[in-house]
């Protein structure tokens, strides 16, 4: 009996021990999944920059500007009060050479002036020389009052103004009507009351005119910008400003 229960247990102990002997299979790691790469977002392309256009350029007293056919020259401007009425002696070399241009104003001398400005109102005079660089004659303007149409001012953020003629002088001959319904020849070099409409080709007319601008002198703190609209060969216009600063 004894022997069958040390055999019992010598079988258990062998047992026990095969069991410890045996080496448990490592476990297999569940493979880590490759992480899905995010899309890469399209990139946004820029915006197209609107062109900029070229800024007008702004000329000064003393500069030329030109078409193909037609030329001019700012000779001078500023505001005024009053502006000159007198010819001086008909014949003589003085005539005309101040009418039109500013002068001190005089309340006793301008009583019956008819180029003083009334109050609240300023006059811009300016001064030009036109050429023609066409072979045929170059017509204008239809009338006086059809010049507003080509010269413009603005000033302080307006534009209101009248503009009214002065005289002209041309290096050839000028003919002009007269009250009696006759026609007049004036000579070149001698200036005379009336304006430029039209130029004889190779003519070149140097004419002094204002506008009437609904705003005190004293106001034009910032200057002011005159315009001018001249042909093309083709038929179309350009326009050329000049910046008169305050003074």
């Amino acid at each position: 009996m004894k022997k069958l229960l040390a055999l019992l247990l010598a079988l258990t102990l062998l047992l026990a021990l095969c069991a410890c002997g045996e080496t448990a299979p490592a476990a297999t790691p569940e493979p880590t999944p490759e992480p899905t790469p995010e899309p890469t977002p399209e990139p946004t392309p820029e915006p197209t920059p609107e062109p900029t256009p070229e800024p007008t350029p702004l000329y000064s007293i003393g500069d030329t500007v030109s078409t193909d056919i037609m030329s001019l020259k700012l000779e001078a401007s500023e505001p005024a009060i009053a502006l000159d009425n007198h010819w001086g002696l008909s014949g003589s070399e003085d005539w005309g050479k101040t009418a039109y241009t500013p002068k001190e104003y005089n309340a006793a001398e301008d009583a019956k002036n008819p180029y003083v400005a009334a109050k609240g109102h300023t006059l811009i005079y300016f001064c030009i020389t036109l050429s023609n660089l066409d072979r045929a004659r170059l017509a204008y303007a239809s009338s006086s009052s059809d010049l507003a149409r080509y010269y413009k001012i603005a000033y302080n953020g307006e534009s209101a103004a009248t503009l009214k003629t002065g005289s002209m002088i041309s290096n050839v001959d000028q003919y002009i009507g007269t009250s009696s319904g006759g026609i007049l020849k004036i000579e070149p070099g001698t200036w005379c009351d009336t304006t430029v409409l039209g130029l004889e080709p190779g003519e070149t007319s140097t004419a002094r005119l204002f506008f009437d601008i609904p705003t005190d002198i004293e106001n034009l703190t910032e200057g002011y910008t005159l315009s001018f609209e001249l042909p093309n060969s083709d038929g179309s216009k350009s326009i050329f400003s000049f910046f008169v600063p305050a003074k």
